[in-house]
């Protein structure tokens, strides 16, 4: 049991290592995805002051 004792260690860290990186991934791709819906969102407004004429510099 003594011998498994640092395997089982190492790999509960590296699980939780592991843990870690999803969370700020999942963290990432949702700063991302609000980034997204923003642009799409400027460029229909942009689009909307275009088509009416009122076309800022």
């Amino acid at each position: 049991m003594i011998q498994f004792r640092p395997s089982v260690i190492n790999a509960v860290g590296e699980v939780s290592d592991e843990l870690t990186k999803v969370e700020k991934l999942k963290n990432q791709y949702s700063i991302a995805e609000k980034r997204a819906q923003t642009l799409q969102q400027a460029s229909k407004n942009a689009s909307m002051l275009f088509k009416s004429g009122r076309q800022t510099t």
